[in-house]
């Protein structure tokens, strides 16, 4: 580790108006064509132990690169695209005292040279990363800018999605007409990398030995979203950053993973010594034990360990009892007391309030026609209506209309007899008038 002092312009600075950033560096680097990048940790200008890349570049030609990658990010900047996918400038230098250009920028993870050295990701974990380099190119081509140098080193990874940290080597699309279709192609050469561990046809040095046939029978073979995606590349086509995001829309977004969380309750460390950790976990999650407070001794074994809980329990139900048989003279207060899971704390219900709720349950399960909700013996008789009769002088329950037994509603006999009544006055009505 080694910590740097220097005073550095910012992109919203004035000319003069330099700002002291602290750097600590932590011995690791990335080599790009004309500068070397060194990890580490910044402090300055309103940042507080912020991951960072310190880029060094000697020479006039580290100099022209260090102020090209400026131009672009200004550029990018100015037009509203500053985005996560690319490295934040935090401050630079275009005269250092070696002769060359200094910058510093807000990385994500490292390269990916670094990241995936020994690992091969899944497919579930590819999609990110395909879907944030992609959208990437997209930015720089509605921009008019054309990357040149996409691979292992100028593309970081923090272990979920991708992030471009060098523009060095970017130049404007009208200077290089098919600098764009080539950015697709380095990119499905970087993700077949990614994927498979193995070089790529299509990469931005580009293994001569190996098939694009071949790749593309692997991909389909062990990485078939990925397949779907780049099989215009494959297939000899030219598509645009667009066009395989667009084929992305047939690649489900497979949900981020949640983090283990380790069971709770007793039992959950059976298979090691308890050690203080457990027994301050214990007394936070339960409550102090007031009596049998458990001491940390790493020479104790598992056996030991069960047979005082087992002992503790004992206690427990001891006390559980005491406190119900003595419950009319002495009023109930938390003790902590650790209970095992499974114990009910509380007393059994009395009698009487079981009947009483036992009827509820009745009422509550008795439907709207008052029949019991209970299935109805084969062969007996319906079971009589429970509905209060009407009362005298009033009209019969649900008039105009009668429930049978049977549930179905029919119109009330009175019903009939009234409407025979009103057509008879009807038709005197007529023939009288």
């Amino acid at each position: 580790m080694t910590t740097e002092i220097t005073r550095l312009l910012t992109r919203t600075g004035a000319a003069d108006d330099r700002v002291e950033f602290t750097l600590t560096l932590d011995g690791g680097q990335v080599r790009g064509t004309r500068f070397i990048g060194h990890y580490g940790t910044v402090r300055g200008g309103g940042l507080v132990d912020v991951d960072c890349l310190y880029k060094v570049a000697p020479g006039d030609r580290g100099r022209r690169a260090i102020e090209n990658e400026l131009l672009v990010l200004s550029g990018l900047a100015w037009a509203g695209a500053d985005d996560s996918r690319f490295a934040e400038l935090l401050g630079y230098d275009l005269d250092a005292e070696e002769g060359g250009a200094v910058l510093i920028q807000r990385r994500r993870g490292r390269a990916l040279a670094d990241r995936v050295a020994t690992t091969v990701p899944p497919e579930d974990e590819l999609w990110q990363p395909t879907h944030d380099l992609l959208s990437a190119l997209q930015v720089l081509a509605d921009h008019k800018y054309v990357h040149g140098a996409i691979s292992s080193t100028t593309v970081f990874w923090d272990g979920e999605g991708l992030q471009i940290a060098d523009l060095s080597m970017a130049t404007n699309e009208a200077d290089n007409d098919d600098g764009a279709v080539r950015d697709v192609r380095n990119a499905a050469g970087l993700l077949y990398w990614l994927a498979s561990g193995e070089g790529s046809a299509f990469g931005y040095q580009a293994d001569v030995t190996r098939s694009a046939e071949e790749e593309f029978r692997y991909l389909k073979a062990h990485r078939p979203c990925l397949a779907m995606v780049l099989r215009p590349v494959y297939e000899g086509e030219s598509p645009t950053a667009e066009d395989l995001l667009a084929a992305m829309t047939g690649w489900p977004r497979p949900a981020r993973p949640r983090r283990a969380v380790p069971p709770r309750g007793p039992g959950r460390r059976e298979d090691r010594e308890p050690t203080q950790a457990d027994v301050t976990e214990t007394q936070h999650n339960i409550g102090p034990t007031p009596d049998n407070t458990v001491k940390p001794q790493h020479a104790r074994t598992h056996q030991d360990a069960k047979t005082q809980q087992d002992a503790k329990t004992q206690q427990d139900a001891r006390t559980h009892q005491d406190t119900r048989t003595h419950q009319d003279t002495r009023t109930h207060t938390d003790t902590g007391t650790t209970r095992r899971l499974g114990d009910d704390p509380s007393d059994p219900l009395d009698d009487r309030e079981d009947r009483q709720f036992r009827k509820y349950l009745v009422e509550r399960l008795t439907n709207m026609h008052g029949q019991p909700a209970q299935p109805a013996v084969p062969g007996a008789d319906p079971a009589p209506s429970r509905r209060p009769r009407p009362e005298p002088g009033s009209l019969p329950q649900d008039f105009p209309f009668r429930v049978d037994e049977d549930g179905r509603r029919r119109p009330h006999p009175l019903v009939w007899v009234a409407a025979s009544a009103l057509v008879a006055v009807i038709l005197l009505l007529v023939v009288f008038s």
